[in-house]
């Protein structure tokens, strides 16, 4: 055998192990790195749009803070529900992960006595005495929860949206791959 055929052998031979061992066969971590830092940037664009961040205004007077909790409290302290606002305050839905109340009662000795739902009925009976609507006070309420709760709220969108977006769907199964979500 002369040189040229055992250097084109031994190239073959390279060609052929780096093929079947090659990347196609191995998850590459760039790859992986990718699909990660894809799933973060989903999760965070819907983070930014469902979690009112620390500090952030409302249109009622108060920011999403411990002093805006407090202030709501107060105000269930101060408010009664309005004359006509009964049914619309007793149909708002104020479920919370940490328990199983979901509507409140205008006798409220059958209301949930922890300072989420306080706060809750203090920013209900504000924008109702204000003349907001039963659906924008849902808004706000949800708005609070969430920002109460932030990975649970964060998790059940994630969950949500992935039943109808399949690149939201990909993303939630990379993060808890990963257990980051």
């Amino acid at each position: 055998m002369d040189i040229k055929l055992i250097a084109i052998f031994a190239l073959a031979l390279l060609l052929g192990v780096l093929f079947l061992s090659g990347p196609s066969s191995k998850p590459q971590p760039a790859s992986t790195d990718q699909s990660l830092a894809q799933a973060e940037k989903i999760l965070q664009q819907v983070r930014d749009e469902i979690i009112p961040a620390e500090d952030s205004p409302t249109d009622y007077g108060v920011t999403f803070s411990e002093a805006g909790y407090k202030a709501l409290m107060a105000k269930n302290k101060e408010l009664s529900i309005p004359a006509g606002k009964t049914a619309a305050f007793e149909s708002l839905d104020m479920s919370l992960p940490c328990c199983n109340f979901k509507h409140p009662s205008a006798d409220e000795t059958k209301n949930c006595p922890c300072g989420h739902h306080q706060t809750l009925y203090g920013l209900a009976k504000s924008l109702l005495s204000q003349g907001y609507t039963t659906a924008r006070v849902q808004k706000e309420v949800t708005r609070w929860n969430h920002y109460f709760y932030p990975k649970e709220a964060l998790r059940a969108e994630m969950e949500r949206r992935g039943q109808l977006d399949p690149e939201v769907k990909a993303a939630l199964e990379e993060l808890k791959a990963k257990g980051k979500c």
